[in-house]
């Protein structure tokens, strides 16, 4: 058993840590469970380009989003499946078509160019509370090295008296 110790006015008190409740513990190890399964998708070459989603939650497994074809949907349930601590999996994937599309067409994207508005350019000096430019820098001549230094003189110790 671990002490902590705390100074007070009343000298050293040990005080003995909380322990974790067992909430915690099971949302700690629902994230390693997570993270064991997406690295265990994105170990298998055809489910790594998918990004298939994957959550768990008191050790059930749920995998989501949309995949090409039935087979993929059902390799990326035995890869996690393969898991001993997932007690449950539940296969929410979907298989593309216009599902796919309505997936897809959902994330914002950049407008095509002909409709972008054009902003105007702005010049650095015409920005307030930028510092104005520094000057250019003088360029140095490099020096070459003396080709007859002279040899550094010999160092003398102190005799040993014995």
């Amino acid at each position: 058993m671990a002490f902590v110790y705390l100074p007070c006015r009343a000298g050293i008190v040990p005080v003995k840590p909380a322990q974790p409740t067992a909430a915690a513990e099971a949302a700690a190890r629902d994230v390693v469970l997570t993270i064991q399964a997406r690295r265990r998708l994105l170990k298998d070459r055809e489910l790594a380009t998918l990004n298939v989603g994957v959550r768990v939650r008191n050790r059930v497994a749920v995998l989501w989003g949309p995949v090409p074809s039935v087979e993929l949907a059902l390799k990326a349930e035995s890869c996690v499946r393969e898991m001993f601590e997932i007690v449950e999996i539940r296969n929410e994937l979907f298989v593309g078509g216009d599902d796919l599309t309505r997936a897809k067409s959902s994330i914002p994207s950049l407008p095509p160019a002909d409709t972008r508005p054009e902003l105007p350019q702005l010049s650095l000096q015409s920005v307030p509370g930028l510092p104005a430019a520094l000057p250019a820098r003088p360029q140095r001549k490099a020096v070459p090295p003396a080709e007859d230094e002279p040899e550094p003189p010999p160092m003398r110790l102190p005799k040993r008296s014995d």
